[in-house]
């Protein structure tokens, strides 16, 4: 029987292979053999306006210190923002997470609060714990790390930082959800890798050679 210490990683853990395996799925799901590129006789289709609403599901690895001790755990996390005017502009948003999991030998569950400036990928609020009934500062950031996602489907890295409670901190992975173009629209690569090969002189009528031809 694993110790309660390690429960919170064990937690983590599962939590973690839950998300990839969703994220799997859902592009497996989302693969059609008639759905081809344009230039193969495939069709385009119109993706209009982002949401103003875009609804987020994440697990996180816990660094919890408070002043006696530091202990570590998983939390899994559902979240939602409001953007606020465009959203392809992403001046600013309102966001909203609950989030539940454990930490050492106890369970650990709250909600938090957020102003975000989505084009930033910044935002700062409060963080309300129900089982240490504690309210904090807190910041968080959330970065795709490459271009598509960290793990495809428009996922990102994210960072937790309340400083006022002991400089208590998450890393975690969150994922998209509802959201069918999330991920798909940048490509991994944004070059074309080019080969060895050198282009041809021109040679005029004369037989003498010509860099171009006006």
């Amino acid at each position: 029987m694993a110790s309660p210490a390690r429960s919170p990683c064990v937690v983590f853990r599962l939590l973690a292979l839950t998300i990839v395996a969703c994220l799997f799925a859902a592009r497996v799901a989302r693969s059609d053999e008639t759905d081809r590129p344009p230039d193969q006789g495939g069709f385009t289709h119109q993706m209009g306006i982002p949401p103003l609403v875009r609804t987020m599901v994440g697990a996180e690895y816990l660094s919890y210190r408070p002043s006696d001790a530091h202990e570590l755990g998983g939390l899994f996390n559902v979240g939602m923002m409001r953007y606020l005017g465009h959203p392809i502009v992403g001046l600013g948003g309102l966001g909203v997470e609950i989030y539940g999991g454990g930490r050492a030998q106890q369970g650990d569950f709250g909600a938090r609060t957020y102003f975000t400036i989505p084009s930033l990928r910044v935002g700062a609020g409060m963080d309300f714990n129900l089982e240490s009934d504690e309210r904090d500062f807190i910041l968080k950031l959330d970065v795709p790390m490459r271009r598509g996602g960290i793990v495809g489907g428009g996922s990102a890295m994210t960072v937790r930082w309340l400083p006022t409670r002991g400089q208590t901190f998450t890393v975690g992975v969150s994922v998209p959800l509802a959201d069918p173009e999330a991920g798909r629209t940048r490509p991994r690569s944004d070059y074309v890798r080019m080969d060895a090969r050198r282009p041809r002189r021109l040679t005029t009528a004369g037989g003498s050679a010509a860099d171009s031809i006006p």
